[in-house]
This record gives C-alpha cells, sequence and structure tokens, in this order.
C-alpha cells in the first residue's frame, strides 16, 4: 500500500454540519497501486457536507521523522 493511505474509515455526510450518518465503512483497505481507490454506495446520496473519519493509517512514509508527524493520503 501507499505510505499514509487510510486502512480503516468511515464516510459520513450531513445536511447540517451537525448531524453525521455513516453511508461507508471500510476496513483492512489496501491502497491500490497507480489507481484510485473507488468506493461505490448501494444508493446514491445528497448532502451540504462530507467528512472521512479516519482511525488508522497505513505505514508513515520514510521522511516523516520520528513518528511524530502524521499525514493522511487521498
Amino acid at each position: 500500500g501507499s505510505a499514509g493511505f487510510p486502512r480503516d474509515f468511515t464516510i459520513e455526510v450531513s445536511n447540517n454540519g451537525t448531524d453525521w450518518t455513516v453511508i461507508e465503512t471500510c476496513t483492512d483497505v489496501t491502497a491500490p497501486y497507480l489507481a484510485p481507490y473507488v468506493i461505490n454506495f448501494d444508493e446514491e446520496q445528497s448532502a451540504q457536507y462530507i467528512r472521512l473519519v479516519t482511525t488508522r493509517l497505513g505505514v508513515p512514509a520514510a521522511d516523516d521523522g520520528n513518528g511524530t508527524n502524521y499525514r493522511l493520503q487521498l
């Protein structure tokens, strides 16, 4: 996988920025090599806001220092 790519995460939507609904839960995801990671939802979604809540990232990049720097690759 790619450094910093999210391994476990949820995708959530909201119409007011306060009340969130989980529309997708992904676990143990491996980043595809030189290709996008595509998520197809079971049904069409309509929302004003979308957020990605990551609970586990892939291995840190070699230049992330001593483990105190974190970055998320999208």
